[in-house]
Formats: C-alpha cells, structure tokens, sequence
C-alpha cells in the first residue's frame, strides 16, 4: 500500500446531510463551559447536537422564565451549522419538596401535585413559544425506565404515556409542525418498551430515541445480544403497534477516556483515550448500518465543572466520557476519530447487501469468522468497512494480516485508516474465481474503509 494522503475534514456548515450528532447535554446544570467547545465542534462537521432544557435553571422564580443561557447555546450551535434537538426534562425544587437534589434531575412533575403539574405545563409552553423557529425536534425525558432519572414514583410506561402527551401538547400550540421523540435508556427493555407503545396509541410519535451504552458497541449492555438483531426487533415492535413511520435515533451512547473504580461498566476503574476513540468508530459505523436517523456520542466535553447529580446519586468526578479534556477543553483522540466519521458518513450514504468477505492471511478460521463486515453505497461507490470487535482496550492494528474478497471489482480502490485518517493507494483487484481479491491488507479493532478512490475527499501529502 502506498499512502496517498489523509481524510478532508469539513467544517458543519460545509456539511449538507449528515445523521451524526453530538450531546451537547447537562448545561442545565452547568457541568461543563460551552464556550470553548464551540469552534471545535463546528471543525468536526457534526450536524446535530441534543440539548437539555433545564426548567430549574429557566425558571428560578415562580412565573419568571430566563431563557438566555439557552439562547446563546442555540444560537452558537445554529450559527455554525449545527441543528439543535432538544431533550424537555426534569423538574423544579420550586414546586417540589424534599427532592434529592438542587436541580431536579429525574424529578418527575407528575408526582408532585396539580400546582406543579400546571407550572410544568406553563414553562414547557413559555420554552415552545421561545424557541419556535430555531428548534422543531423535542424529545421528552429522558431514560424513563431507569429509576435515578424516574423518581419517586417506579417506572411506569402508562404514566410516561402520560407525560409524553401532556407535554407534546403543549408545543404543539407553539409550534404545529413540531417532531417528537419519546425516549428509553440503554438496555432494550423490550417490555417496558411494549407498553409505551401500547399506552401512546394514537399520539403522534415522529421518533423513538433509545441509548446504546455498553461496553462493545456491537453487544446490547445487560443482555449480550447483538445490537443490531435488538435495533432489528425494536423497528418490528414500533411497526406492530402501528408507528411504521416513526424512525430510530440512538440517541446517547458514549465511552469514558477515564473512569472512577466502582463504575457501572469498569469496576475497576478506566484509562485510556484511544479506546474510547476505538468505540466511537465502531458506534457510528453500527448505527449507520443500522440505518438510525441519527446517532449522537454522549458527549462534547467531560462534565467536570461540578459534581454529577442524579435522583438516586452524586458523583464528585463523573467519567469523561467528552471528546474534549473536561478542563483544558482539548482533543482527545476521539475528537479526531469523530472528523474522520463525518468525512466518510457525510453526505448521501446508504446500506448496501454485497458480497464482502474478509480472510485471515495466517488461516485463522476464528478471526475470520469475527471480523465484522459492513457495506454501504456513497453517491453510487460502495464502501465496505471491516474491523475485528476484539476489546476496545487492546493495542490492535496488524499489517498484512487479511484479504478481502468482492463480488465486484473497485474503480481506483484505496483504504481509509479510520483512526489515523490516512489513506492508501491500493493495487487493482485479482480475479479469483469470479471474485475479486484486494490482498495484504491491514486489520485493527477499528473500521478500516475498503472503497473507491471517488466516494471520499483526501488531503493530498
């Protein structure tokens, strides 16, 4: 192979289309500058970005709501490109008592009395009003099965229902062609899912976001079935029940550059920034091939600026999960591996069945037989990605170590390092057999990108 240049980055405004989105979540508590993450993320060409709305940082004296901050955040997101969708949740310790914490988190409105149900029903219908205009998807709540965020009343998707309703319908006044997202956590609780879906008969449902954190994107956490079969279940749930045109958002799914001992995921703690850039490859690699309309990385910056608070938790140094440093506001290595994914899934990318095969040159069956395999079609060239799903932890990249077999031959093929960004030139195909065989090529536990000189820009060196 011969290194021919680097993957063109774009900026968001450059973007035209693109399904990759970024959280841009917890300002509603103040967790981390928004300030120093502008430029960066308008570099990276992300499209979307989810933000929370805060009613208690809105709405700090009874009927007087302050929208500001949240301005600024729109409007610096929207100014370089970036289409805001917004996560409505969260209650008020002014019109709630003996709440865990200062802010509300997970405090749910329907629990605290008519007086607080009607001021949720005023500031989601002040925030409506405000914002229409800029923003047109809201998605309401958020991971309404998880307790720490449902409290303190049990998970109940009847009473979720229920909120979903009270608040669509008052946006809906503001805004009449506004979209609405529900919500899930990660997990794919397929029967609280089943009576969502039953209790929201009728309502007008435009998304279903549901979160994919987990320690190997291509395993569904606290399951171990494969997260494409769950996505391919949940698209059959939803059209079950009558919401064939609602689409799929994974809508939060994230890995920590570091994390504390005693994490839900590392129990013995986390260090190390280049797996976190591993995973976010492979993520959005899935949920491309999951055909989502977006996905979104949990998140801009490490939220290190106060304490992580939750109905049920506080956390004096949450994991840093950013793709930029929490207190120097940097790039880490995921940041750079985020500008190569939007090079290559910007634009008009589609799933694609082909005949794509990959082979171990050492004759190992096994890795063989893991190596996952993804192809898709950008402006008419295909594009196949492959990777070993070995753990994100492992210092894994081999050169020379498989072959790749096609049905059909690739016009001027080359090969993207999706970690690195650097491309190669690489030999025409060999028939075999009526394939075509690209050989010598390298295999890593991130998505290398088999593909068509044409379906990518490329810095030259």
């Amino acid at each position: 192979m011969k290194k021919i240049g680097t993957l063109k980055h774009f900026s968001s405004k450059e973007i035209k289309t693109s399904r990759i989105s970024i959280g841009f979540e917890c300002l509603d508590r103040e967790l981390f500058k928004p300030e120093p993450c502008y430029d960066p993320l308008a570099k990276t060409g992300v499209k979307y970005a989810r933000c929370q709305t805060g009613w208690a940082r809105c709405e700090k004296e009874r009927g007087v709501y302050d929208f500001s901050w949240l301005d600024t955040v729109v409007d610096n997101l929207c100014g370089r490109g970036i289409e805001v969708w917004m996560n409505v949740g969260y209650g008020n310790p002014l019109y709630m008592k003996n709440i865990p914490n200062k802010t509300g988190v997970g405090c749910v409105p329907l629990f605290f009395g008519e007086e607080c149900l009607a001021a949720w029903k005023k500031y989601v219908s002040a925030l409506a009003a405000h914002f229409a205009g800029r923003v047109q998807l809201f998605e309401i709540w958020n991971e309404p099965e998880a307790d720490h965020f449902w409290y303190p009343e049990a998970p109940d998707p009847k009473e979720y229902a229920a909120l979903f309703r009270i608040t669509s319908e008052e946006i809906r006044k503001h805004i009449p062609d506004a979209k609405f997202a529900a919500t899930v956590a990660s997990g794919f609780d397929f029967g609280f899912i089943q009576g969502m879906l039953c209790a929201m008969h009728g309502m007008q449902m435009d998304y279903f976001a549901f979160h994919a954190h987990s320690k190997y994107p291509e395993i569904s956490f606290g399951q171990g079935r494969p997260y494409l079969d769950n996505v391919k279940h949940l698209r059959r749930l939803l059209d079950a029940a009558g919401f064939e045109k609602t689409e799929l958002i994974q809508g939060e799914a994230g890995q920590p550059s570091w994390a504390p001992k005693g994490h839900w995921l590392y129990k013995n703690g986390f260090d190390d920034p280049r797996a976190q850039a591993v995973w976010l490859l492979r993520r959005f690699a899935l949920d491309h091939y999951a055909e989502v309309a977006l996905s979104s990385f949990f998140m801009i910056a490490d939220i290190w600026e106060k304490p992580y608070e939750t109905a049920t938790q506080i956390l004096p140094r949450a994991q840093a999960n950013g793709i930029l440093n929490g207190l120097v506001y940097t790039p880490k290595p995921s940041y750079e591996a985020l500008r190569h994914t939007v090079s290559v899934f910007s634009g008009d990318v589609k799933k694609k069945e082909a005949y794509f095969t990959v082979e171990s040159t050492v004759d190992d069956p096994c890795e063989t037989a893991a190596t996952v395999r993804l192809s898709f079609e950008k402006n008419g060239c295909p594009m196949h990605l492959y990777y070993l799903p070995s753990a994100p932890t492992e210092q894994c990249r081999r050169e020379a170590a498989v072959s790749a077999y096609l049905s059909q031959p690739l016009c001027e093929p080359v090969l993207a390092d999706l970690l690195t960004g650097e491309v190669f030139a690489l030999c025409e195909g060999e028939a075999v057999q009526g394939l075509f065989a690209y050989r010598g090529l390298p295999l890593a536990n991130y998505p290398m990108l088999l593909t068509e000189r044409a379906a990518i820009q490329i810095e030259k060196i």
